[in-house]
């Protein structure tokens, strides 16, 4: 896989964004990125589980928060790692940036690096001031920054996947008065005369009653209803058994040690996760999770290992494959590069290992499950693509299909450390730990 001029010219991780928060039990400070799932209070030791519905809401924090005049302008914050299938092959690049969520020809159409520069605050009911609502959706978002992605001379591209992706909305505080004020610095962000003249937007339309003496700023159909901001949090306590859940701060699921079973934040509540893990764990071992997915591709026959094997054109080993049973797609459960993520998925697809159906945890450390498992079914066809040879007419073929799911569990496989790496010897299998460390900043 060769990297893109993006990929080449960001080798390094995006700096996440910061949060300042108060801790709901005792009102003590709390520093969070953007990754961050748990909150741990260093004052009260309260752990929980953030949750709530659709992506974060943050905001810069303004200058003045009770200005009468002030209101929030959304942007979609979009972060991940692009996988694009193209006539030569698979490329990757790294999308880190804002994008404006209404149309507004007064606006700038990006924040540029001030999230990232600046201390961000949770929206909530209790802030001061008015939140438009979005009227760009975040499909329509997420096609403009692939789109932004592309060089006029690339190669035929196929199609492409989002990998790993951050969505949050970062709100900008501005005021309407003789033009629009950047309520962060105070400082003009948009003169007078350019508000009159943009031609589309409610701040343009508000600008333009605003100077003919009369009207309302702000129509309250652009609004969003204060009691959809905020977060939520929940107590970090199985649901079955009443005992703690372990997991560390950017995990999307968390264990329970006790019974056994894997959880996560779904909405306001707690979802229970299928979960299982491969047999010889020993007290040295340290467990790394994968996503074990069964699923049919439209338009593609792979219900079998032999499938797979003949779709890459790969030499069928003696007495392997050869069973009826059906094929599963295994995915890291945790971001990597995406070079090395393709090579483990690819490896443990076509190894099949079988996990027990009970979890052989014993209480070893877990790495934290950094991708989702919506991600890693999207990530399906890029796998395939991986495997297959000849790959442009199977490409060609999974642009666009249909992925129907039947089954998706959460699978720890243990591994033994060797120096820098974690080594699975029965597979084989080497995850170097540097890799997995890289991987938690993507």
């Amino acid at each position: 896989m060769r990297p893109t001029a993006t990929s080449a010219a960001r080798s390094s991780t995006s700096p996440s964004l910061r949060i300042l928060h108060e801790c709901p039990q005792c009102g003590g400070p709390v520093d969070l990125e953007e990754t961050d799932r748990l909150l741990t209070c260093g004052y009260c030791r309260v752990r929980l589980q953030i949750a709530g519905p659709g992506p974060r809401r943050l905001l810069l924090p303004p200058k003045d928060p009770f200005d009468p005049d002030l209101f929030y302008i959304p942007y979609w914050r979009i972060k991940g790692q692009v996988l694009t299938c193209t006539s030569s092959g698979l490329v990757h690049s790294i999308v880190d940036r804002t994008f404006r969520a209404i149309e507004d020809d007064a606006l700038p159409l990006t924040l540029g690096f001030r999230p990232q520069a600046m201390r961000l605050r949770f929206a909530t009911p209790e802030t001061q001031g008015r939140f438009l609502a979005p009227s760009v959706t975040l499909e329509t978002a997420v096609a403009a920054t692939l789109r932004s992605l592309r060089s006029p001379l690339e190669e035929s591209r196929i199609f492409e996947t989002l990998l790993g992706e951050t969505m949050s909305v970062v709100h900008l505080p501005v005021i309407l008065r003789d033009g629009i004020l950047d309520a962060v610095v105070g400082a003009p962000l948009t003169s007078a005369d350019r508000l009159l003249a943009a031609r589309r937007g409610p701040l343009a339309a508000a600008g333009r009653r605003v100077s003919a003496g009369g009207g309302r700023p702000l129509d309250a159909a652009n609004q969003i209803d204060r009691e959809n901001l905020g977060v939520q949090f929940l107590p970090t306590l199985c649901p079955e058994c009443g005992w703690s859940l372990i997991g560390e701060r950017d995990s999307l699921v968390l264990v329970c040690p006790t019974c056994r079973t894997a959880w996560e934040a779904d909405d306001r509540r707690w979802s229970k996760v299928a979960l299982a893990s491969l047999p010889g764990v020993s007290e040295s071992a340290r467990l790394l999770p994968f996503w074990r997915i069964r699923a049919s591709i439209e338009g593609l026959s792979l219900r079998t290992r032999v499938d797979l094997v003949r779709l890459g054109n790969l030499p069928e080993t003696p007495g392997v494959g050869r069973e009826d049973g059906p094929l599963h797609f295994w995915s890291p459960a945790f971001k990597l590069h995406p070079e090395h993520y393709l090579r483990i998925a690819a490896t443990m697809t076509l190894a099949r290992p079988e996990p027990s159906a009970e979890a052989n945890l014993e209480s070893l450390p877990i790495h934290p499950v950094t991708l989702a498992r919506n991600e890693a079914i999207d990530a399906v066809r890029v796998i395939v693509a991986r495997m297959a040879r000849p790959a442009r007419p199977v490409m060609s073929r999974l642009a666009g299909a249909r992925i129907d799911v039947e089954e998706a569990t959460l699978v720890c496989v243990p591994f033994e450390s060797h120096g820098s790496d974690l080594i699975q010897h029965a597979i084989p299998l080497c995850v170097n730990r540097n890799l997995l460390e890289h991987g938690r900043h993507i």
